[in-house]
């Protein structure tokens, strides 16, 4: 794959005023949504403007950038990616989806994103729109931009981050994803309630609040053990374990973890799809892998979902005669 870039453009005066009354009635809804642990306002609450004949649907949850894996939102954790899917009940004509994260709960300030790049330094706070039709993405049930991509534009206030989508359309039953990366979770464990404002041509759907859990640090740790010395392009055993905190393993566990062979990343690693523990599993998975270069001397283990913490293996050496490869450099 190769990187993608894309480029802001600045608010038309048209676009700008549209902004500043979609962020007015942002920060009203924030005199309703704490900015802690709180309760949804009353499902009773009259709309005061017209709602499609089928309600849209809005949900939030956290996400792994690598799997696009669900995954916990650890309290006062870094790393967190966060995702608002917006299902469209009736149609949505050059739109707006405005997604909210109050202030002081939410710190971390947002900016437009351009690239996806896991390890890329500007991914931290950026929001894109996903599915993109600049990755030839799109599919029959994914939302369009009116004229051209979506504009995503970010305001990062006193009392909010603010992510706003514009010039978005949809059919009824189209989705489209708003992705939020690499921002710091609230400090405390609880249920947060998020404001998120549609709007398109004929005015301000139904005001909606989404919620997301924000959860306590995992007790549960991963183990991953390799041989000292590793053969090239021979199946070499790994074992990785879920240990609790007293040592003993972690029976219970369910996580799904993805390995790595790094120092050097290996392109050669065959053990890349995500491993699943099940209840037959008992915390154990017993695992193979080969490689056929000598760039990798330890394997690093995480739970996608957040649910155990990451460990590292000790290290290994790799022998054996060499395999003539060429690693490409790829990018998301």
């Amino acid at each position: 794959m190769t990187r993608a870039l894309s480029t802001t453009t600045h608010p038309s005066p048209a676009l700008h005023r549209r902004l500043v009354a979609v962020v007015l009635a942002v920060l009203l809804s924030l005199l309703i949504a704490a900015a802690g642990p709180s309760t949804p306002a009353s499902a009773d609450d009259p709309p005061t403007l017209p709602v499609p004949s089928v309600p849209d649907r809005l949900g939030v949850s956290g996400y792994d950038l690598e799997t696009d894996a669900v995954a916990d939102v650890v309290a006062g954790s870094t790393g967190n990616n966060l995702l608002l899917r917006f299902d469209a009940g009736g149609p949505l004509t050059d739109g707006t989806v405005v997604l909210t994260l109050p202030r002081p709960a939410w710190r971390s300030p947002l900016r437009v994103g351009y690239t996806l790049g896991l390890d890329d330094p500007t991914l931290a706070g950026s929001v894109v729109v996903r599915p993109n039709e600049q990755f030839g993405e799109l599919g029959p049930d994914d939302c369009r931009g009116t004229s051209g991509p979506p504009t995503v534009t970010v305001l990062n206030t006193a009392k909010a981050q603010i992510a706003v989508v514009t010039h978005l359309t949809c059919r009824p039953g189209q989705s489209v994803t708003l992705r939020v990366f690499d921002v710091q979770a609230p400090k405390s464990v609880g249920r947060y309630v998020l404001p998120v404002s549609v709007s398109d041509a004929s005015g301000q759907r139904k005001p909606s609040q989404v919620a997301l859990r924000v959860v306590r640090k995992p007790t549960t740790s991963l183990r991953v053990d390799v041989p000292a010395t590793v053969h090239i392009a021979a199946p070499t055993p790994v074992l990785v374990r879920a240990v609790r905190r007293d040592g003993r393993l972690d029976t219970a566990y369910r996580g799904t973890v993805l390995l790595r062979a790094v120092d050097r990343p290996d392109c050669t690693f065959d053990l890349r799809e995500p491993v699943t523990f099940t209840a037959a599993d008992g915390g154990v998975k017993v695992l193979s892998f080969s490689v056929s270069t000598q760039q990798s001397h330890r394997i690093d283990v995480s739970d996608v979902n957040h649910r155990a913490n990451a460990a590292s293996s000790d290290p290994y050496e790799v022998v054996g005669e060499l395999v003539p490869v060429t690693c490409s450099v790829s990018y998301h």
